[in-house]
């Protein structure tokens, strides 16, 4: 009877999978091409331009700084690095790419004003801000869109604060932007304050007591 059940006993096959290794607890690990390629491919994403599914601009993780640039936020970084303020080459090449964004990538010159303005913040450094003011310089010469000087015209404070600096280049460009765009050196944000208690100063003056 013993015979019987050894002879009927079920033992399992070790089957050899094609493309496969034993791995260290005698499971068979798969290695096909098939799984490296989707393992290379996910190594490697950089962005994503699902523009047409999405509706938003394409973003580009820059590979140093770990974060995600758009378009044109690229190109201002690129040159907002160097440095010494970008030469006519550089700017030439500039206005260039921003062109061919805005024609192919539909993103709006209003959006590179508002990329320039981050850049202009007082939380960079000065040649960098000094770079990049003189691509607005560059932009609003060129006359590439009213949007721009639009832009600025609306929110001048960012150009206006670079003209109070102690970098004698950076408070010259910054005046030159400016006066390009016709925008006062300091805000008149308060003008109709101060005009307000002066009024009531004159008429005292006018009083008999």
């Amino acid at each position: 009877r013993e015979a019987e059940a050894e002879v009927g006993e079920f033992r399992p096959v070790d089957i050899a999978l094609v493309g496969a290794s034993r791995g260290p607890f005698g499971h068979h690990a798969t290695t096909s091409s098939a799984t490296a390629a989707s393992n290379n491919s996910n190594a490697n994403w950089k962005f994503s331009s699902n523009e047409a599914e999405t509706g938003l601009p394409p973003v580009e993780q820059h590979a140093s700084l770990g974060r995600f640039l758009t378009p044109y936020q690229r190109e201002v970084e690129r040159l907002s690095v160097l440095k010494n303020a970008p030469q006519r080459v550089d700017i030439t090449q500039f206005i260039a790419a921003v062109k061919e964004i805005h024609d192919h990538q539909g993103l709006s010159c209003e959006d590179l004003a508002q990329t320039l303005d981050e850049y202009i913040a007082q939380k960079h450094p000065w040649q960098s801000r000094l770079n990049v003011m003189t691509l607005i310089e560059a932009l609003v010469k060129a006359e590439l869109s009213s949007e721009i000087g639009d832009y600025f015209n609306e929110n001048p404070e960012d150009v206006q604060r670079n003209v109070h600096v102690v970098q004698s280049s950076l408070k010259d460009k910054s005046q030159k932007v400016l006066r390009l765009l016709g925008i006062p050196e300091r805000s008149t944000a308060t003008a109709p304050a101060t005009s307000t208690f002066a009024q009531p100063n004159q008429a005292a003056g006018g009083l008999d007591f």
